[in-house]
């Protein structure tokens, strides 16, 4: 892949920025919501609610930038895609834990950060650590680098394909 750095067109930046927030804020509300229902059902609704407006306070101030909405049509993809990841990768921890002709072989690896800072950047940094055989360690920001533990250099990468997918998902790749 080549060196491409995925951001938004700059002219649309000043005007999308605010409604981008509010339209991003509504999402996590109701994704947090669902959440609770799904889980509790209606059993203390009140508190839900409650709880998912402190959570998506705390989401607004956590995640800096401008807001990238998700683009709910490549959801299903998105999960999917990190689904097989998650069963490959850990088939693959349990074969090198397991096999010796694949020992473990833990190193860090830098990965050139493509993604824009904000939402996209940060759940990629997020999901590393949920994928088998890798964590997210340090973003050194003046180099636009992502420092990553893996258990193999010679495993699966994991930063690439949920990079190119985070693309998709946010549409940075230019496509609604």
């Amino acid at each position: 892949m080549s060196e491409q750095r995925y951001s938004r067109n700059a002219a649309d930046a000043p005007s999308v920025h605010a409604a981008g927030r509010l339209r991003w804020g509504v999402m996590l509300f109701a994704g947090l919501l669902v959440t609770w229902l799904a889980l509790y059902g209606l059993q203390s609704l009140g508190f839900g609610v409650a709880a998912a407006a402190l959570g998506t306070m705390a989401g607004l101030l956590a995640a800096p930038g401008e807001a990238y909405p998700v683009r709910l049509r490549r959801l299903p993809g998105f999960v999917l895609f990190f689904l097989r990841e998650s069963v490959r990768g850990g088939m693959d921890v349990a074969v090198r834990a397991l096999h010796p002709r694949r020992p473990l072989a833990p190193a860090f690896v830098e990965h050139p950060l493509r993604l824009p800072a904000g939402q996209p950047r940060t759940l990629l940094v997020g999901l590393i650590g949920l994928l088998p055989g890798s964590m997210s360690v340090e973003v050194d920001e003046a180099r636009q680098v992502l420092l990553v533990h893996v258990l193999a250099v010679d495993g699966p990468d994991p930063v690439a394909p949920l990079e190119r997918q985070l693309v998709r998902l946010f549409g940075l790749d230019g496509r609604a």
